[in-house]
């Protein structure tokens, strides 16, 4: 891995994204140049969300910090998650009617699932985002 830094930019590619068909409350999924960032939300969010989009054509920018990506890989799946882009080594995605998927399979056998509602164009920048990382991806 490379050397260490502070920050790390990410862009909000959705608002709507679920780890589950059982996972009702959803997540911002934030599209790190090395990674990605699963940050949950609460229930009243998850509601006021609707069946409306959560992010505008000009996805919104942050600087992720070093020690939320370090919490994210201590929680595994609570508040925060991270999934760094060198573990990812294949990625399938669907569209659907109501919502998205794509599941990525990682290194050492473990898959993640991730689903958005699809008034959410999640799947352009993580399509190039895959593209840019070499991960071998199809899409149906």
């Amino acid at each position: 891995m490379g050397a260490a830094r502070d920050t790390r930019e990410g862009r909000l590619v959705t608002a709507s994204c679920t780890t589950g068909w059982f996972d009702w409350v959803h997540r911002e999924l934030w599209l790190c140049d090395d990674g990605l960032l699963l940050v949950r939300l609460d229930l009243r969010a998850t509601r006021a969300h609707g069946r409306q989009a959560t992010v505008s054509r000009t996805l919104r920018r942050r600087s992720v910090r070093d020690d939320e990506v370090r919490r994210a890989g201590e929680e595994a799946g609570e508040a925060l998650s991270w999934i760094p882009a060198e573990e990812i080594v294949a990625a399938s995605g669907r569209g659907g009617r109501m919502v998205n998927r794509l599941t990525l399979e990682l290194r050492g056998g473990a898959r993640r699932k991730l689903l958005w509602a699809n008034v959410d164009p999640a799947d352009v920048p993580l399509r190039a985002a895959l593209s840019e990382w070499d991960v071998p991806t199809r899409w149906r």
